[in-house]
């Protein structure tokens, strides 16, 4: 989340909605970043903090929702939990995108989906989207955009703070380059420091990146279906009106 009282505008970061890429668009003062102690609750993670968390521990912070423009970008569930079990692999466990495979996310996905609903922070990326843009029932948030449109919400951003952002990626959720380049990349690195900046364009990893497409299962198809179906019917929402807005 990044309240910002200078364009008087809030950004919900629903995790794995493209929520880096805004945070260092706008101004951050880091209050609601990183892993750490909650009074009265215990470890969570500040970045996605739920509206209940923001309602009961920042008041001042929520009260400005009703004045201030509030954006959060929504994801297709199935997509989104895939890309939270990826990050899952790289944040808790350590293992880097290049070495994540298909069978190891369903692996693992089986094994997260036994610990939810948690509020622990090693399973902030699987809480319901629908717990940062509404609360007992009510849209707290005022526009929502669809993530396979991103574009239009950093244009409506744009629009109503008078500022362009930047729209060089520098985190490609489900991106990783193939194992046999990284290795051999790093070497070249490693020799030649100066490259490094030649590694990080947008040309280079449109060519030496893959995607990890992963299918999800019948069984944890169908815990998604079950799990979030508050969040599919709000994306399903979200979607049909950038449709109907594309149309216009």
């Amino acid at each position: 989340m990044i309240v910002s009282d200078e364009e008087r505008l809030i950004f919900m970061h629903i995790p794995k909605t493209a929520g880096i890429f805004i945070r260092r668009n706008l101004p951050d003062d880091r209050r609601f970043a990183g892993i750490r102690m909650l009074d009265g609750v215990g470890m969570r993670d500040f970045a996605h903090l739920p509206l209940r968390l923001v309602a009961e521990h920042f008041p001042t912070d929520f009260a400005k929702m009703a004045d201030y423009r509030s954006f959060a970008a929504i994801r297709e569930p199935h997509a989104r939990f895939v890309s939270s079990v990826q990050e899952h692999l790289k944040q808790f466990k350590g293992i880097p995108k290049e070495q994540v495979t298909s069978p190891l996310v369903i692996d693992t996905a089986r094994e997260i989906v036994k610990h939810l609903p948690s509020d622990e922070p090693e399973y902030a990326h699987f809480l319901p989207q629908i717990q940062f843009v509404e609360l007992d029932g009510r849209r707290i948030v005022t526009d929502l955009f669809d993530f396979a449109n991103i574009d239009d919400m950093v244009h409506e951003i744009e629009a109503y703070t008078g500022r362009q952002m930047d729209r060089e990626p520098k985190n490609v959720a489900g991106a990783a380059i193939h194992p046999a380049i990284h290795r051999g990349w790093r070497k070249v690195r490693d020799a030649a420091p100066w490259l490094t900046p030649f590694g990080r364009s947008r040309i280079v990893r449109k060519f030496f990146t893959r995607r990890n497409e992963v299918t999800l299962t019948d069984d944890l198809s169908a815990f998604v279906d079950a799990y979030y179906r508050a969040d599919i019917a709000l994306y399903q929402k979200v979607a049909r009106r950038t449709e109907r807005t594309a149309t216009c």
